[in-house]
């Protein structure tokens, strides 16, 4: 869940857990970007993958792949 909700780690950090140096590194890594830049961003990752309608899209697909017997 962590992977789809950060985008595989472009719309957020990902870092192994109980790893406090790598949690340190991402908060250091992340604190430098464009907060604007960030916003737009993690906007565009929720309504293309995490809204109701991506997520009934994905559902859709996934049901008729099913339907159809592929």
């Amino acid at each position: 869940s962590f992977r789809r909700i950060t985008g595989w780690g472009h719309a957020g950090a990902l870092f192994p857990s109980r790893d406090a140096r790598a949690l340190a590194q991402a908060i250091r890594e992340w604190s430098g970007r464009d907060p604007k830049v960030l916003r737009k961003s993690a906007r565009l990752h929720f309504e293309r993958a995490l809204s109701f309608d991506a997520i009934g899209r994905q559902l859709r697909v996934v049901y008729e792949t099913l339907a159809s017997g592929r």
